[in-house]
Order: C-alpha cells, then structure tokens, then sequence
C-alpha cells in the first residue's frame, strides 16, 4: 500500500515515461560551442593576464608616450617592476633618471625650447638603450635558438657584453662615493 506522502507520478530509478524530449542536434551543437566559448573566455583572460605581468610588456609600456614617465617613477620609488622584478639600486636610479629626463624634454617642449627638449628626450633614450638593450636581446635570443642556434649564440654574447658595460656605471659610482668620503686636504686661495 502506498503512503500519503508519495507521488502517484513516482517511478522506479531510470525508468521513463516516454514524454521526455532528446535533445535536438542543433541544441547539443549550441550547447557544445557555449562550452567552448566559456572556454576560451577563459584562456584569453589567463592569456591576458600572463601577457601584462609579462616582462615584455613590462619593458615595452617603458617606451609608451605618456605612460613610461608615471610607470617608471612607479617603478623607481617602489623598487619593482609591473612584472614582479626587484629592481636594484642601480636600476631604480636608471628608472628614475630615464623618466626624469624624459619629464623635463616634454616640459621644454611645452615651453618653446624645443633644441632642449630633443636632447634631454636624447640623453634619456640613451639611458634607456643601455638600460633595457640586454635584456631585449636576451629575450631575442632565446626565441631565436630553435631556428637559429648560431645567431642566438652570438645575440646572447652581446647581450652578456652589454650587460657587463652596463654595470660599469654601478662601479663608477661607487668609486665616486669612496672618493668623496675621503676627507680632503685643506686648500686655500689667494687672490
């Protein structure tokens, strides 16, 4: 006997009534690419993501107009990078007189001293160049070993000579900093 409490419409596990309705292929296939859209929505935010923090990116939003003065005094007073890079004293210091430079070649130009504003836009881009020029080439190097071993070989030497120059600057200041705390002898002029 049955209980007050079932359904007069309950059936057995697995059996069927043979009112329900197969899904249609159209709606298998709409259900399939729903799946695969949701997918690659995801993939491209992940892919997104890995392309921002990328140091690529990192370096390339250093060379956008507008951007690269706010980015890399960011960068500079925090001591690292949008990609998670620590950045050394050397290269905070580089950070911040690149953007400076930069900084005051857009305030020439505002005021007229366009002869100034090309060459402190020049100095910075110097610095730049022997800021992030090994790295790049690092980087070139490394998608060039597959194809080309012989060439990446040769980018990854100049990229390691580059390097080594660049750090000549960390050797000269501290240099410069052990010569002026040297006391210095008592001088005196006469006119």
């Amino acid at each position: 006997m049955r209980s007050p409490f079932e359904s007069f419409s309950a059936k057995p596990q697995g059996a069927t009534t043979g009112r329900e309705q197969v899904p249609s292929k159209y709606e298998l296939k709409q259900a399939e690419t729903e799946r695969v859209m949701e997918d690659a929505r995801g993939q491209r935010a992940e892919f997104f993501k890995k392309v921002i923090t990328s140091r690529t990116a990192d370096i390339a939003g250093n060379l956008v107009p507008g951007l690269d003065i706010a980015k890399m005094t960011t960068e500079a007073a925090f001591g690292k990078t949008s990609s998670g890079e620590k950045l050394g004293a050397r290269q905070r210091m580089s950070y911040a007189a690149i953007a400076g430079g930069i900084g005051l070649a857009y305030a020439l130009e505002l005021s007229g001293m366009s002869a100034g504003a090309v060459t402190a836009r020049s100095a910075a881009a110097a610095l730049a160049g022997m800021e992030f020029s090994p790295e790049i080439l690092k980087g070139v190097a490394e998608k060039a070993k597959e194809k080309y071993p012989k060439a990446a070989h040769i980018l990854e030497r100049v990229s390691d000579f580059a390097a080594d120059k660049r750090e000549i600057f960390t050797k000269i200041g501290r240099g410069v900093k052990e010569t002026l705390r040297q006391p210095r002898p008592e001088t005196s002029y006469e006119f």
